[in-house]
């Protein structure tokens, strides 16, 4: 398990964010995927944490990988969608889960 280098929160990998792969969703900084972060042995606590955080950012993760990453496909009501099929409203509807759908607990500016 990886930590953050700024507010500690575990960080969690995904490829949603141009040229990182790790995130945290304490204080929304990202990371290269190795060797950037804190490295601690994972304690249940700590994995709990980490698991239910990755399933509330979901949808912003999502979106953040349709708006500002490279995601060429998702998943909508279980139907693979190309990005670029994406209707206008589907399309707005993502652009507001990226940018305000997720609120920092730690009020770090980067």
């Amino acid at each position: 398990m990886e930590l953050c280098n700024r507010c500690g929160r575990p960080t969690i990998a995904t490829f949603n964010f141009r040229g990182k792969e790790r995130w945290c969703p304490g204080c929304g900084a990202t990371y290269e995927l190795y060797n950037s972060c804190v490295q601690i042995k994972p304690t249940e606590e700590r994995q709990a944490e980490q698991d239910a955080i990755y399933q509330k950012a979901a949808p912003f993760l999502q979106a953040q990988g349709i708006i500002y990453g490279r995601a060429i496909a998702t998943e909508i009501d279980g139907k693979k969608v190309a990005v670029a099929d994406l209707t206008d409203e589907q399309r707005a509807h993502f652009q507001e889960l990226a940018d305000n759908s997720w609120d920092y607990p730690e009020k770090v500016f980067i």
